[in-house]
């Protein structure tokens, strides 16, 4: 399976998982996009979203009829709140509901195939600076395998 077979994937599985979280905390459900938009362009009725995008491909071990190589797919992750400490939190919940999503497919032993590992990392805010809009950035290890 590709990259972007498993990317869909996860595309889906974010939706999915999230409707009823984002519907609760903001009126909505998220969309989630495979793109590139830098922050600043993002308009306050594309809110709440989060834009999954692939910063690196990195390593790669080729073996017989396949290629084993860890992307990292970064997860830009907004929403509109005007109450700034209802922001906090939800930010904080809206972070454990995509890494409990992705780390769902994990546990289960539901990976898509052709994934041998999701890992998520690292997030970082941008700490209320644009309030009332709000944003994070969370890295995912993804370990895959391609069949040649």
């Amino acid at each position: 399976m590709a990259l972007n077979d498993i990317l869909d994937r996860i595309q889906s599985e974010l939706e999915d998982k999230l409707e009823s979280f984002s519907t609760t905390a903001w009126g909505k459900a998220v969309a989630v996009r495979r793109m590139f938009k830098h922050r600043v362009e993002v308009a306050l009725g594309d809110l709440p979203i989060i834009m999954i995008t692939v910063p690196s491909i990195e390593g790669g071990t080729w073996r017989p009829a396949e290629r084993d190589y860890r992307p990292t797919i970064r997860l830009y992750c907004g929403f509109h709140q005007t109450d700034p400490e209802a922001a906090q939190s939800q930010l904080i919940l809206f972070d454990d509901a995509i890494e409990d999503t992705l780390l769902s497919l994990k546990e289960a032993n539901n990976l898509p195939a052709g994934t041998e590992d999701i890992d998520p990392k690292n997030s970082v805010t941008d700490e209320g600076y644009f309030h009332p809009v709000y944003f994070f950035v969370k890295d995912v290890e993804i370990d895959v395998v391609r069949t040649l």
